[in-house]
């Protein structure tokens, strides 16, 4: 009984944890980060990389520890692959996806209307200035992130809150949740558009998970999503033609 008890209180504490503590604390964050622009500071990105790695990996290490320890099943948390027709429409949409990520990439590496586009909307989101690399050490440190994020995102918000979501609010407002609860974890990016870009984003995730079944295809799409936003932002700002 005790053993219970105290599974399901670190399965709360994870909770609490994705529903309150990283939305809100990205907003105290931001006004650190901003507190640190008017006094002329520049942004340490590399150190905000290193955070985040903890951020992420600490909870998305005890998610899988609850599941060794409680012997739970891996597909309820979408780690396995089935073949449906469904999953295979998700699947599809994966690769049609990341085909056109990939050819925005080149994009930008070949039009420098396309560079200055990207350069405008770093430069109108304090956010994303702060966030995506400006030096080379950054890039690649942020490239790891990127896989980081992907992987761990993807248990968190879509294999670990739909698990517990699901069964007390049913498959649809759990996914609508999933959606509500990641788009809050991603506050921090300020501008409307930038935070309707994350809600979308996080309902495409969704859908893929339900859809397939399996966490494949949400974490692919994740850290295609972010690693080419890692390589537009440093090509448009070195301005690097290829």
């Amino acid at each position: 009984m005790e053993s219970f008890i105290a599974v399901a209180n670190l399965d709360g504490v994870v909770l609490v944890y994705l529903a309150l503590i990283v939305p809100v604390w990205g907003l105290i964050d931001n006004k650190i980060a901003a507190r640190r622009r008017k006094k002329g500071i520049p942004p340490n990105r590399l150190a905000r990389y290193n955070r985040l790695f903890l951020e992420l990996w600490v909870p998305t290490l005890i998610v899988l520890a609850l599941w060794v320890y409680t012997g739970r099943s891996w597909e309820a948390l979408g780690i396995g692959f089935e073949i449906t027709t469904l999953s295979l429409a998700g699947y599809g949409f994966t690769l049609l996806a990341v085909a056109y990520l990939f050819m925005s990439v080149w994009q930008v590496h070949h039009d420098e209307k396309a560079r200055a586009m990207m350069r405008a909307e770093l430069e109108g989101s304090n956010a994303l200035d702060e966030l995506m690399p400006s030096t080379q050490k950054e890039f690649y440190r942020f490239r790891v992130l990127a896989v980081t994020a992907g992987i761990t995102e993807e248990i968190l918000f879509r294999g670990f809150l739909y698990w517990v979501l699901s069964p007390v609010v049913g498959g649809v407002v759990a996914s609508l949740l999933t959606i509500v609860a990641f788009t809050l974890g991603h506050l921090y990016q300020e501008r409307p558009s930038d935070i309707i870009r994350v809600a979308i984003t996080g309902a495409v995730l969704i859908a893929l998970y339900v859809s397939t079944g399996s966490l494949i295809a949400p974490i692919i799409l994740h850290i295609v999503i972010d690693w080419t936003s890692n390589d537009m932002a440093w090509r448009a700002r070195a301005e690097i033609n290829s």
